[in-house]
């Protein structure tokens, strides 16, 4: 699946007619095209699967995957605001064909898998700066990383 049928941004599932996959190789750009449906909801169960072998076998390669459907597919496929969302994550748009946001769909399994999903991200481990504040008690906690994990194999808190 991962070398013949998944998209450089993580997105797999390319025939809208049985939301499966083609033929080995078939990497449409819109669905306008006869593909590139890459279902949100398939990138999300692409990263659960991703995510549970990486704790059976720390396979780098299952980190990797966890990334890219993270970052490319899932954090996309809803606005800023969390009030709309993709269900097809196409590469390309047209006029007949437009990839855009929605309030919601006829089939809404999109919006709450991400919602599930955004609620795990305490659970994943990914080399990330980030900066979290938080109260205790009447005194308030900074935590920073910085890292250049994994090309550096360093992430520093303070």
């Amino acid at each position: 699946m991962v070398d013949r049928e998944m998209y450089l941004t993580g997105g797999i599932s390319v025939m809208a007619q049985r939301e499966g996959f083609g033929i080995d190789y078939l990497l449409p750009q819109g669905t306008d095209e006869g593909g590139c449906y890459a279902e949100t909801c398939a990138s999300i169960a692409f990263l659960t699967l991703a995510q549970r072998m990486l704790h059976l076998d720390l396979d780098s390669r299952c980190a990797e995957f966890v990334e890219i459907c993270l970052y490319n597919t899932i954090m996309t496929a809803m606005s800023l605001d969390g009030k709309s969302f993709t269900y097809i994550d196409q590469l390309a748009s047209s006029e007949t064909d437009k990839n855009v946001r929605e309030r919601w769909f006829w089939c809404a399994c999109c919006p709450p898998n991400l919602d599930g999903t955004i609620r795990q991200f305490g659970q994943l481990s990914l080399g990330l700066c980030a900066e979290l504040q938080f109260k205790a008690g009447y005194s308030t906690i900074t935590l920073r990383q910085k890292t250049d994990w994994p090309r550096e194999g360093k992430v520093d808190f303070k």
